[in-house]
């Protein structure tokens, strides 16, 4: 599956079906941003979208992976071969996002942790557990704003709103007892 091929066809199904790229992430349960990336050819949409969007778009899945509007049989390897594809993108992108979010951790974790001991607010290992809750705000606000689900930006903002009370309880004691 070519990706500005298959940017394009979405885009020109949704324009034909009248739909913003609101509505149709709407549609999805999806956030507009995901379909802007899809349009712009950033991205495929997760596999488990892929039979909601050809709905949407009056299309059927086999043309959705054409990226066209076809009557010629697509053969199940050519099928598997364009599912495959997108699964391996979507693994690479998950690479991509476990080793920016490991050195998230790392560099605030230390950070944190030296600024928190530096100050005179707690030992070596109650600054390296305020280190790891204020990562832990931190890859939170990361995936709350890359996530494409809305369920899981919900998700992760109640994980947000959990850290960040912690966090700020934490401080609080150490102001208050210093």
């Amino acid at each position: 599956m070519n990706i500005e091929q298959f940017g394009a066809y979405i885009t020109e199904k949704r324009k034909e079906r009248n739909m913003t790229q609101k509505d149709l992430a709407e549609k999805l349960n999806v956030t507009p941003k995901a379909v802007s990336r899809w349009e712009r050819c950033i991205g495929y949409p997760d596999i488990e979208n892929i039979e909601a969007l050809a709905s949407a778009l009056g299309v059927s899945v086999l043309n959705l992976f054409a990226c066209g509007d076809t009557d010629e049989n697509i053969e199940a390897d050519d099928i598997m071969k364009l599912v495959h594809d997108s699964v391996e993108i979507e693994r690479k992108n998950n690479r991509i996002q476990e080793k920016t979010v490991s050195g998230i951790v790392v560099a605030v974790t230390l950070l944190t942790g030296f600024l928190f001991y530096a100050g005179g607010f707690g030992n070596t290992g109650g600054s390296v557990f305020f280190g790891l809750l204020s990562s832990g705000i931190i890859v939170s606000l990361f995936y709350l704003f890359s996530e494409e689900d809305v369920r899981n930006r919900k998700i992760y903002g109640c994980i947000l709103a959990a850290f960040t009370v912690t966090v700020m309880g934490i401080l609080l004691f150490a102001i208050r007892t210093k």
